[in-house]
């Protein structure tokens, strides 16, 4: 009767173990996308303070440390990686974060960044990545840059001219000409006709860095659709 019983004990152990690991395996890539989907209930110009407070204590989000939180200016960001799997199988590992920005009490930016690497990164470029923003803040400084240059140089005043979307990589090479890291960036006006077709555009990510063996060691392996290096990169 006893072994009977050690026997009914002992049979749901591999079963358990088995759903642990794909758990673990599994969970950053999902809640990376649990993470992106949320992220649509935050509209620029038009959600509160009091929306990005609500919303960033639905998903858990954390105040940045570098400001004091207030109406008029505050961030907060929230992120997921596979640190858990154990280096020998995941490689460098993943991290997927989300932040948005409240400045007089209104939503000006939200941002995603899929990066390679876990925990801080040890250069001061940072990691290989993607970073994919509605913002209102980057197209706001070009706008007043070219007034001032027209004031300076006493030109008449032009009305400016905003693309619906700003995008490139930033590239950086070891001593043998071989990418080091890689950084896509894509910066989308509020005001563009397309954003939502953008946004899902330029956030098509290929999750499976999460969970694939070895992982990803590229930007452009995160984002099949980003734009193909410059012409003067190394292959």
């Amino acid at each position: 009767m006893l072994s009977k019983r050690i026997f009914f004990w002992l049979v749901p152990l591999p079963i358990i173990g088995f759903l642990v690991c794909w758990a673990t395996l599994l969970y950053p890539s999902l809640h990376a996308r649990y993470l992106l989907y949320e992220l649509k209930d935050l509209q620029l110009n038009h959600s509160t303070f009091d929306d990005a407070q609500k919303f960033a204590k639905k998903i858990g989000a954390q105040e940045a440390p570098f400001a004091k939180c207030t109406h008029a200016e505050c961030q907060w960001y929230k992120f997921t990686d596979n640190a858990l799997l154990p280096q020998w199988y995941r490689g460098k590992g993943g991290t997927f974060a989300i932040a948005f920005t409240v400045k007089d009490s209104i939503v000006t930016d939200k941002a995603v960044e899929y990066s390679i690497g876990v925990g801080p990164y040890k250069t001061f470029l940072g990691p290989p990545r993607v970073y994919v923003s509605q913002t209102e803040s980057q197209f706001k400084w070009p706008k007043e840059n070219q007034h001032e240059l027209q004031e300076m140089s006493h030109e008449k005043p032009t009305d400016f001219v905003e693309p619906p979307v700003s995008k490139g990589w930033e590239i950086w090479y070891d001593k043998n000409g071989k990418i080091a890291i890689d950084a896509f960036r894509v910066a989308i006006s509020p005001r563009s006709k397309s954003l939502l077709e953008d946004w899902k555009k330029y956030t098509a990510f290929n999750y499976s860095c999460f969970w694939k063996y070895k992982g990803c060691s590229y930007g452009k392996d995160l984002l099949p659709i980003a734009d193909p290096y410059p012409p003067n990169s190394p292959s």
